[in-house]
């Protein structure tokens, strides 16, 4: 018999949540999730609570369940695909204590920090699909309102440019953005997605 796919453990064994839909997604632990589906679905029905399944061992995608279907949602953000909730736990605290007054933190720094992490636990990170990592409901949503205030993870800032004449370079000041998947599936979305009322997944 093959083993469950993640999705599949994602939705039996992933920790149940609820989150607001929002104009740029749903956020847990302060990684923000978007997908044209859940765009849609926003600008459908609004802002409202979904269920969600939370699955500590890979944080890159959660489950959404809207009008009784679960779907896949993906993180804007490609830096915690395949990272679990542990490791991303500790890499936010390594940030917070390198610089407690910043709370937006480019994606390549974010995925350093993460390899460093990683790296520091490389032995006990063998060992993580046999531990109880005690993720709670309690444990997450504190780590959900910690998150809130001291953390955010934002695109890569374009710090040079090439000059006209072709001699060096200049520096080119630009606002931190988040990433723009939530901003690109809400512009090209249609503005009424049908609602499915059978429950099941969504491949």
């Amino acid at each position: 018999m093959p083993a469950p796919s993640l999705r599949k453990k994602r939705i039996a064994l992933g920790l149940p949540t609820k989150r607001h839909v929002r104009k740029d997604g749903i956020v847990v632990m302060n990684v923000r999730y978007q997908s044209e589906t859940l765009a849609e679905w926003f600008l459908a029905n609004g802002d409202k609570i979904v269920e969600v399944r939370w699955f500590d061992e890979n944080i890159g995608s959660i489950e959404v369940n809207l009008d009784g279907r679960w779907y896949e949602i993906p993180s804007l953000s490609s830096v915690v695909q395949d990272v679990d909730a542990t490791t991303w736990a500790a890499t936010r605290r390594a940030l917070a204590a390198k610089d407690r007054k910043r709370k937006a933190w480019e994606e390549d720094v974010v995925a350093k920090a993460l390899a460093d992490i990683r790296a520091i636990n490389a032995d006990r990170m063998a060992a993580y699909h046999i531990m109880d990592h005690g993720w709670t409901a309690e444990a997450l949503a504190e780590q959900t309102a910690h998150a809130k205030s001291t953390f955010e993870i934002i695109k890569n800032r374009e710090k040079t440019s090439q000059t006209d004449d072709g001699y060096g370079k200049s520096i080119t000041p630009s606002k931190p953005e988040r990433p723009s998947k939530a901003k690109d599936a809400l512009e090209n979305a249609p503005k009424q997605a049908p609602a499915q009322r059978k429950w099941n997944i969504v491949d």
